[in-house]
């Protein structure tokens, strides 16, 4: 088990800006890996302990875990974000989260 920090972090990696959790800028940087083999990570967000355990059925170890990209061609064209990504994964979490969702 893994045990890092999911405080906000905006520090410059592959020239660009952009706000991202300690986690992802430790897997953008080579410095953090997992396994199935790990059962999970625990994150810490403010004074809240977050188990994210792998469940081995859903474990994909291909997957792309981050994806980048410049927007500047589609923002030339008028595109302008109504939501910020922290909006989105908020959102998204809430859905899943909630007891309607939640399958078991």
């Amino acid at each position: 088990m893994h045990f890092l920090s999911i405080a906000p972090d905006t520090k410059e990696i592959f020239g660009i800006s952009f706000e991202k959790t300690k986690i992802d800028d430790m897997m953008l940087r080579g410095k953090l890996e997992f396994t199935l083999e790990d059962g999970g990570i625990v994150a810490y967000a403010d004074s809240e302990r977050i188990k994210i355990a792998f469940d081995p059925n859903r474990f994909r170890p291909a997957e792309v875990p981050i994806l980048l990209s410049d927007t500047t061609k589609i923002e030339k064209l008028g595109f302008n974000a109504k939501c910020s990504l922290k909006e989105v994964v908020n959102d998204q979490l809430n859905h899943y989260l909630s007891e309607k969702e939640r399958k078991g």
